[in-house]
């Protein structure tokens, strides 16, 4: 039988807390204690890579990610308008020119916010999920900024 473990101290002098049972701090594993392991190992208790990551799960999109998604698709929605008014819709080879078609620019306008809003939602939900909607919200952006520059290449 080993003797137990010496009390842990913290910085200040107090006590530290510790293990949840003597067994567990001897290095014993009783079923209880197995039980109680498996959950915070799934959970990720006491990895402080993992608690980062969970704060910033919880922060949500950066503000800045969700500025530059907005501003690419309404700069891709402006110039689209742009264009088509300048060059008509037969510059346009997107699905947009069948909702033009049918309902205008106020049609394709809805269609757009419509999407947007929907990307929003995604990319938080999907933020929350995996911490790597940022990235995904840039890489959506990056297609807007292609459109409105698609646009402005074809005014030209």
């Amino acid at each position: 039988m080993t003797p137990p473990l010496p009390a842990r101290r913290r910085v200040d002098g107090q006590a530290a807390p510790g293990p949840r049972s003597t067994a567990a701090g001897r290095g014993e594993d009783p079923a209880g204690d197995r039980a109680i392991g498996a959950r915070a190992a799934r959970r990720g208790v006491g990895s402080g890579r993992t608690r980062r990551h969970l704060a910033r799960l919880r922060q949500g999109l950066p503000r800045i990610t969700l500025l530059l998604l907005i501003t690419a698709q309404l700069a891709d929605l402006a110039t689209f308008g742009v264009a088509v008014h300048a060059l008509g819709i037969d510059g346009e080879i997107g699905p947009l020119r069948v909702v033009y078609r049918m309902a205008g620019f106020g049609g394709v306008a809805l269609a757009k916010l419509l999407a947007l809003a929907a990307m929003i939602v995604i990319l938080e939900l999907y933020n929350r999920r995996t911490g790597g909607g940022r990235w995904l919200g840039i890489v959506v952006a990056l297609m807007g900024i292609l459109g409105a520059a698609t646009n402005v290449l074809a005014l030209l």
